[in-house]
């Protein structure tokens, strides 16, 4: 098990335990300078330690082409394989199985401080926003939801309630990678095995625990899924920075899915991307009726533009 930081949380709450915001801010990384270039240096410098790819070159193939979500996902599926594989076995697992979850784990540490020391080098920035929307992040009736593992805003002053939803980097433990959802299937059998098996072998419980996230981090990752879900719901306007919705991304999309039974109770919905086809997509997946869609294309300068 990783260890953990003092400030066992992935909210930053000043409005108080009942917190219902008016409007609801999601981050994606488009609204970040720079903010591939952590992951993409950590992929390539540690491919050889915690990544196999046959052959090699099919990551500078995956990176070339902007898709860091491949090789994430790879990594994703070798890390709940191996733990599954080490819960349904009789004597806790092989241990190439138990060595591949505990590498991955470094791997989750070593992007984690990439990001930190990216941060902190001022390699990477929140992009400059139109003024409205400033003002709008700002508010502390406001509520922001962030997937990046960046604590950009984690730092910022002027976010008042917060949620990283996929993690951050200052608690390893914490990210959550492409494909994966904050409440994994390998996370809840280790849970029902543990207890299981407690009475019999506490050795092989050792070895469980040694595979999974610690439980505050599960606890913090379930309760903020729940959380990101019931903002989006009550909010009355819904903005949308930087967010690409990649099919690769289980999380963000399950969370969107179950709050967009409340869209059209909302008095708009803001798309901001420069990409249209990105905002096309966020449109679609919340099905948000053209009479509230309005779009700008992240520029300071640029123009918000109704839809109909």
């Amino acid at each position: 098990i990783m260890n953990e930081p003092s400030n066992r949380s992935l909210l930053r709450l000043d409005a108080g335990q009942n917190f219902s915001p008016k409007k609801v801010v999601i981050v994606g990384n488009g609204a970040v300078e720079n903010g591939d270039r952590p992951l993409i240096r950590v992929l390539r410098d540690q491919q050889n330690s915690y990544i196999a790819f046959d052959p090699s070159e099919q990551l500078d193939r995956f990176l070339k082409h902007e898709k860091p979500s491949v090789p994430l996902s790879h990594a994703a599926f070798l890390y709940r394989s191996a733990g599954l594989n080490v819960i349904r076995s009789s004597d806790g697992g092989s241990p190439e199985d138990v060595a591949a979850i505990r590498e991955l784990n470094k791997f989750r540490c070593a992007l984690a401080k990439e990001y930190s020391d990216s941060r902190v080098r001022g390699e990477i920035s929140l992009r400059t926003l139109p003024h409205e929307i400033e003002k709008i992040i700002s508010d502390s009736s406001t509520g922001v939801i962030t997937i990046n593992w960046d604590e950009l805003l984690w730092h910022d002053p002027r976010i008042k309630n917060l949620i990283q939803l996929h993690g951050r980097s200052g608690w390893p433990e914490s990210l959550i990678f492409p494909t994966e959802y904050a409440v994994d299937e390998f996370t809840i059998f280790s849970e029902v095995l543990a207890e299981m098996v407690h009475a019999e072998s506490k050795k092989l419980k050792a070895k469980i625990d040694s595979c999974g996230r610690n439980p505050s981090a599960r606890e913090q990752l379930r309760t903020r899924h729940r959380d990101a879900i019931e903002w989006m719901q009550a909010a009355e306007e819904l903005i949308i920075w930087g967010v690409a919705f990649h099919p690769y991304d289980a999380e963000l999309t399950s969370v969107t899915i179950l709050a967009r039974h409340e869209i059209s109770n909302k008095k708009r919905v803001i798309l901001i991307n420069k990409r249209k086809e990105d905002r096309d997509i966020a449109a679609a997946l919340l099905r948000v009726p053209d009479e509230l869609r309005i779009d700008h294309d992240g520029r300071p300068d640029g123009f918000f533009r109704r839809w109909s």
